[in-house]
């Protein structure tokens, strides 16, 4: 977990269930704790490196970045780490032990300046944000994207299993959404005409706002398996 010498507050919350087994004197429990701290050190970018858990972003106007994280585990608690390194905020943790991999998992609720690059690689686990105004990068093995009240330039979403649902006010210079197996979904601001590079192996693709294929804002929205969907909205 972060260490107490960095600039932070925080509040561990902790409960605990536990199963008995029956004919057995052992006693398997399943834990759940909360750590909560904020960081006041001067942060431009936000990577989050999150193997199994989901990750809530929430765009505000203050300059600071507020964590949550909601672990769940058996045995030992997750190991998170949470440096800042040229201005770069990242986070991550660790299940100990190597055999039991899927024994523990971390939700992160996130709050944090409006115009922050951020950067997610989820692995298991649903990526929602709100209101952004920076470069996304957002992958995702299993589980769904989905962000809204965007106003960044710039956003690249992965999806190998899972849904992807970008919705912006304000027209974006570059988006770049694809699945492997899922829908996309890509909605943008009316009055605008767009660049857009649209289609599905296995599905639907329907485009139904304004083009122009020498626009700047230029939009490529693809799923393998998956319908695909560019609208005003």
């Amino acid at each position: 977990m972060r260490p107490l010498s960095v600039t932070a507050l925080r509040v561990v919350l902790l409960t605990t269930s536990t199963l008995a087994i029956a004919g057995c004197g052992t006693r398997i429990g399943t834990t759940t704790a909360q750590n909560s701290y904020t960081i006041t050190e001067p942060v431009t970018s936000l990577r989050i490196d999150n193997p199994v858990g989901n990750t809530e972003i929430e765009a505000t106007d203050t300059n600071t970045v507020s964590v949550a994280e909601q672990l769940r585990y058996t045995g030992e608690p997750p190991q998170t780490r949470s440096p800042v390194s040229g201005g770069r905020l990242s986070l991550s943790y660790i299940c100990p032990g190597i055999l039991d991999v899927n024994s523990c998992s971390v939700t992160y609720v996130l709050k944090v300046p409006r115009r922050l690059a951020v950067q997610i690689d989820g692995k298991v686990g649903v990526t929602t944000l709100t209101g952004l105004a920076g470069p996304l990068t957002l992958t995702s093995s299993t589980g769904d994207i989905d962000a809204t009240g965007l106003t960044s330039a710039m956003v690249t979403a992965r999806a190998e299993a899972g849904t992807i649902t970008l919705g912006f006010t304000a027209p974006p210079t570059t988006v770049d959404a694809q699945a492997q197996v899922g829908s996309v979904t890509v909605r943008l601001p009316a009055g605008t005409a767009y660049a857009v590079d649209a289609g599905s192996q296995v599905g639907s693709a329907d485009v139904t706002l304004q083009r122009d294929p020498g626009s700047l804002h230029r939009v490529t929205a693809h799923s393998q398996v998956g319908s695909v969907r560019v609208e005003n909205g």
